[in-house]
């Protein structure tokens, strides 16, 4: 069944040292085989090159007739785990683990189900006489006893071959001669072969004695028959080994363990790192939950505007243009006219405004007002003592229609004062401390003495409306502003509207305080605005405008398509807005409002959209991004303490492979693989992560509680400031494992380039 070939041994340590020199023996496929030699002889080296425990140098090992010069680690992993059972001087059994826990790793690495691993280790350990001490540690039996264990480890397998190396020599003669009574039963069906120095115990229960010097067979005598039968039996491929993640996992437990506190202690200092990182998360998520909840509330009924111009996103478009270039070329800022690659061009249209309008029925409720823009000049003259003025620049507003949503957004000031109904009737705007500016007054050619208080004004015209076609004349192809005859348009009201004040007004408080209204300027209805545009589009500088490729008030030409339009739309030709304003009645309302035109876009091309810009989501989000920037900051800071963890846990994972280093070799001599070795170290530094982050996530949970009472005590608007999303907690727990894993790595590679003889050498 087993033959050695000329196998050749030499140990190069220093000097070269011979074990084995040129060795040819067979074996039986049943018997009980002594090997007797002084110490040095090469005893142990030949047991452990026919277990695969040491490689020989040359020569040939072969089994069943199979060579094993071609066998790669794997095979001689599952030649050890299927065909060689081995049984110590020193017994080898796990020191952490119960006895029957013992038995049963060989079938771990085997693919054995755990029912029939549990099954067939307490049916070895009954066949050895320790049924009543199947769930003692090592530690808690006799000598006799821990090597009944290892021959029942050695059996559990059924392998074909039982290797005992001294398996007496530490025991006294009665518990040998225990021992001795075991092998010679297994004998009868297996091959056994044992190394000792007693001769007198091979002598009586050996049927064939082998006597080595200087790493050669000196003597080779059959005792009895039974030994003779030498015929090969056929080979079969050895059952590959493999230890799965879960029995690594719950062998690296148990050894965890045993060591309690330095486990407790490893896992608190790999927390450390985990507790600053997720304070950080949780302080971030927080304080968004903070922007979200009490910022948004604040915001969310801000106005929504739709503007020519908009960024993607539905937020500001900001000028892209370096600052300080080192260039020399001047750029003409046109804000009206401005795109980035990232922004949006509206184009607002009829069908637009028709579903706008729907809206107004529709969540009349939830609409503060809405109003236009549409870059439209107004041709006022005013009468400033003797002289006829041209007013230029003013500041003008569209003025709710509804008396309630009037009301809601302003308030009168002066007795007399009333809200603008008529298309000739306007409103003088202040702000909430009744101040008009210095720039207004002038616009609009006002003294002081002009604007005393509020009754002085109500009832005054300021200005009078004049539309195109009376405004304007036609010099050759440009129109200019009529000069000579305006004092006479100005006095026929055939050619001329009055702009009569019917009050003062300034921002109610609650819309004041959130600037949802404007708080400068004059007022005047949607009356006065459909009067200017009727008049305009069918005028004839309109008309003229139209058709011509430059601008009939200057003579210059456009620059493009969009200056034209512009123009256009600034004489009144288009009866389309450019630009919306909508303004919400409240939180909710701001909500049903993105939702409808949000539903508007539904199924439209990106060209054919509509995005509004929201306020409160900019400013929102600019927070956020501060937020994220320090919680960057402050995550790099904490990740420094988790690097010097992971320092600490490669130290601890190299101990700990120095320490189980007779655990290591006990494992690879019953068929674990390289990978099973380093598998059993990641298991236990997955275990070591897993606690870590779990107890940096609890006790960061804890924390948080402790932070948001002493954050609510002094400001009593903020309930919570630290909330660790789930996400996170998972998360973290998941990085403290991998960070385990990398710190483990080193250590686990080196545990499984140990060869199985240096590793059971090791004490």
């Amino acid at each position: 069944m087993l033959e050695l070939k000329n196998i050749k041994k030499i140990y190069h340590s220093g000097e070269n040292v011979v074990a084995l020199k040129d060795m040819s023996v067979k074996f039986g496929n049943k018997g009980f085989v002594s090997i007797l030699g002084p110490s040095g002889c090469g005893k142990t080296t030949l047991l452990n090159v026919i277990g695969g425990l040491d490689a020989y140098d040359s020569g040939d090992l072969i089994i069943k007739g199979k060579s094993t010069k071609s066998f790669r680690n794997s095979d001689w992993d599952a030649y050890r785990n299927n065909f060689i059972g081995f049984v110590f001087q020193n017994y080898n059994l796990i020191s952490h683990q119960t006895i029957l826990q013992n038995v049963e790793v060989a079938l771990t690495l085997s693919g054995i189900s755990k029912a029939e691993r549990k099954k067939r280790a307490t049916q070895a350990l009954i066949d050895v006489g320790l049924k009543d001490h199947m769930n003692k540690k090592p530690t808690q039996l006799s000598g006799g006893q821990m090597q009944r264990v290892a021959i029942a480890r050695a059996l559990v397998n059924d392998p074909e071959v039982i290797l005992a190396d001294e398996p007496t020599g530490a025991l006294d003669s009665h518990t040998s001669v225990q021992i001795m009574d075991i092998l010679k039963e297994i004998s009868k069906r297996k091959l056994i072969i044992m190394v000792t120095h007693n001769a007198d115990l091979a002598q009586e229960y050996s049927s064939r004695i082998i006597k080595m010097l200087d790493g050669d067979i000196e003597v080779d005598t059959h005792l009895e028959e039974s030994d003779g039968n030498l015929q090969d039996s056929k080979f079969t491929k050895f059952k590959k080994t493999s230890m799965s993640i879960f029995n690594a996992i719950g062998l690296s437990f148990s050894n965890l363990m045993t060591k309690k506190w330095r486990t407790i202690l490893t896992s608190i200092a790999g927390s450390i790192g985990i507790i600053g990182i997720a304070l950080v998360l949780a302080i971030s998520n927080g304080s968004k939950i903070l922007i979200n909840g009490k910022v948004s509330d604040m915001l969310s009924d801000s106005p929504i505007h739709i503007s020519k111009v908009v960024n993607n996103s539905g937020g500001f478009v900001e000028n892209t243009n370096p600052q300080y270039p080192d260039n020399s070329n001047i750029i003409v800022n046109d804000p009206t006219n401005r795109k980035t690659p990232s922004s949006h061009q509206n184009i607002i249209t009829k069908e637009y405004m028709d579903y706008i309008n729907k809206m107004k029925v529709e969540l009349k409720d939830s609409i503060l007002s809405i109003s236009d823009s549409r870059n439209l000049n107004m041709n006022l003259l005013a009468k400033r003592g003797s002289k006829i003025v041209d007013i230029q620049g003013v500041y003008s507003h569209e003025m709710p229609s509804k008396k309630e949503d009037f009301e809601k957004q302003y308030e009168l000031v002066g007795s007399t004062s009333r809200m603008p109904v008529e298309k000739n009737e306007i409103v003088i705007i202040v702000d909430s401390q009744n101040q008009v500016s210095k720039y207004w007054m002038d616009s609009w050619n006002l003294k002081e003495d002009d604007v005393k208080n509020a009754e002085s004004l109500v009832g005054k015209t300021l200005a009078k409306l004049v539309d195109n076609d009376n405004y304007f004349v036609k010099e050759g192809n440009i129109f200019r502003p009529i000069n000579s005859e305006a004092s006479k348009i100005y006095d026929d009201t055939n050619k001329s509207l009055e702009l009569k004040v019917v009050g003062v007004v300034r921002p109610s408080k609650e819309s004041g305080d959130n600037g949802k209204v404007p708080s400068a300027g004059i007022g005047y209805t949607s009356k006065l605005e459909e009067h200017i545009v009727n008049k305009s589009l069918n005028s004839q500088i309109v008309a003229a405008q139209k058709n011509s490729d430059f601008n009939v008030t200057t003579g210059q030409k456009f620059s493009d398509e969009a200056e034209k339009k512009s123009m256009i739309s600034a004489l009144g030709g288009n009866d389309i807005p450019e630009e919306l304003t909508i303004v919400p009645s409240n939180v909710e309302g701001s909500k049903q409002i993105k939702e409808y035109l949000d539903k508007y876009n539904e199924g439209k091309s990106d060209k054919d959209k509509i995005i509004y810009e929201d306020y409160s989501k900019s400013i929102i989000s600019a927070l956020e991004m501060a937020v994220n920037m320090a919680s960057v900051v402050l995550i790099a800071l904490a990740a420094i303490s988790l690097i010097v963890s992971s320092i600490m846990i490669a130290i601890l994972t190299y101990v700990s492979v120095l320490e189980r280093t007779k655990e290591i070799g006990i494992l690879r001599s019953i068929g674990a693989r390289k990978k099973d070795v380093s598998r059993l170290f990641n298991a236990e530094n997955i275990i070591i992560g897993f606690i870590a982050g779990t107890l940096g996530v609890g006790l960061t949970y804890l924390i948080s509680i402790a932070v948001n009472e002493i954050v609510h005590s002094q400001i009593k608007q903020v309930d919570t400031i630290a909330v660790l999303a789930p996400i996170h907690a998972l998360f973290l727990v998941g990085l403290s494992i991998v960070i385990t894993l990398i710190a483990g790595f080193i250590p686990a590679k080196m545990s499984a380039r140990k060869k199985p003889v240096d590793a059971l050498r090791t004490e």
